[in-house]
């Protein structure tokens, strides 16, 4: 059901690997699509990373071979890591673009591929709940000085005269000074001629 590609490059002697579905269509919406943090896709699996199982000892995901539709990756170099058990070799599996490290196998059993932890980017969203962004207007009003804002109704008839007043008052003041008589009449004047008018 799954073919193994493997592709020389032509300015390297690196080997791409891509595992396939034979029939070469479009990926289903249960499907998850991961990329490598440069931001190409480098596989694309029936399960989510986090629905995988997990290898306690590095914290890497464990998944079959048969099980991911496609996995795009270039071979690197063969890692020795110290274990407590003996040393473990690990092939190192790289991104093709940025050459981080993205995934690892055992040549005992190549099979199965473990996924570096927090080495792929979901497209999708994985059980994230939605931040609630309060929506702010950005057309705020001016605050009015606190000698415009209404007394309280419980002073009776007054009331509403003092407020029109403190408000007429407030808005004498913003008003312009009296120079737009004097721009008036200098519009009025006529320059040019020799007669006085």
């Amino acid at each position: 059901d799954y073919i193994s590609y493997r592709m020389i490059t032509p300015k390297s002697s690196d080997i791409i690997e891509i595992l396939r579905k034979q029939e070469l269509g479009e990926t289903d919406s249960s499907d998850w699509v991961y990329n490598c943090i440069c931001g190409v896709e480098v596989i694309t699996i029936d399960k989510s990373i986090s629905s995988l199982p997990l290898r306690e000892r590095d914290n890497a995901r464990i998944f079959k071979n048969t099980q991911a539709k496609k996995v795009l990756y270039t071979i690197s170099n063969t890692v020795y890591i110290k274990r407590e058990t003996g040393i473990e070799p690990q092939i190192r599996l790289e991104c093709p673009k940025c050459h981080l490290p993205l995934f690892y196998r055992h040549e005992q059993n190549p099979d199965i591929t473990f996924i570096i932890n927090d080495s792929l980017v979901s497209t999708r969203i994985e059980n994230v709940r939605p931040k609630i962004v309060p929506v702010v207007s950005k057309a705020m009003p001016k605050p009015l000085p606190p000698s415009v804002v209404a007394k309280p109704n419980n002073e009776g008839p007054s009331s509403y005269s003092y407020n029109a007043a403190i408000i007429n008052n407030y808005l004498q003041k913003r008003k312009m000074p009296d120079d737009n008589s004097e721009c008036c009449n200098r519009k009025k004047k006529i320059k040019g001629t020799l007669l006085d008018h």
